[in-house]
């Protein structure tokens, strides 16, 4: 990350005369694909397990700040956003105790893009890495007996798309992978279980610029 800040300063400093700053606020939605999947957890030493499904993936709503630095035809655009979504999921076992039972997971992350892409006219085309920073998280898994959360302090993903300025819009549509699987922060008895497929995301955003 220091040597991505060292080459936006330098790249800065040697275009200033001819380099364009924009700030703005923006806001959006996202939908989330996390695949169907499930983790089946032992519960004694016999055969009864716990079987944790994916429901489905609720439409995620993200603000914040973004920053876009214009060097002619090349961009330049961090972002730090506050992102929140959430996750249902079916819960059974073979106990009766569980039978279809639906537990909701809901998380808040800050969100941090660092695009660069080309600009033709009011056309973007931007890729780069992004950092998820985790900040709350709420569960109804911690009804279930055994479970526990571990999360990473950061996790690291990738986001490409296009975008489109128009006057002091700045209009964005982006495509997120990430590296982690989905569900790695699940623990049951100190096992960690995770989900199969590793989560993506389709964002759309707009910002107002407000320099």
């Amino acid at each position: 990350m220091k040597s991505i800040i060292a080459i936006v300063f330098s790249l800065f400093l040697t275009g200033s005369v001819q380099a364009q700053l924009n700030f703005g606020i923006k806001i959006g939605a996202s939908t989330s694909d996390i695949g169907v999947d499930h983790i089946n957890v032992p519960i004694n030493q016999s055969m009864d397990e716990l079987k944790v499904a994916i429901e489905k993936a609720n439409y995620g709503f993200n603000f914040g700040a973004v920053f876009q630095i214009r060097l002619k035809w090349f961009v330049i655009q961090p972002e730090v956003i506050f992102n929140s979504t959430s996750v249902d999921f079916r819960v059974n076992d073979n106990l009766g105790n569980y039978t279809d039972k639906i537990l909701t997971d809901s998380y808040q992350n800050l969100d941090i893009p660092f695009l660069f892409g080309l600009k033709a006219g009011p056309l973007r085309m931007q890729a780069g890495p992004v950092g998820h920073i985790p900040i709350q998280y709420a569960s109804e898994l911690t009804s279930l007996e055994g479970f526990s959360s571990d999360f990473s302090p950061i996790e690291y993903g990738y986001q490409a798309g296009i975008g489109i300025d128009f006057y002091n819009l700045m209009i964005d549509f982006r495509y997120e992978g990430n590296f982690n699987k989905f569900g790695e922060y699940i623990t049951f008895y100190d096992r960690n279980y995770s989900f199969s497929d590793m989560p993506t995301r389709l964002l759309l955003s707009i910002a107002i610029a407000i320099n």
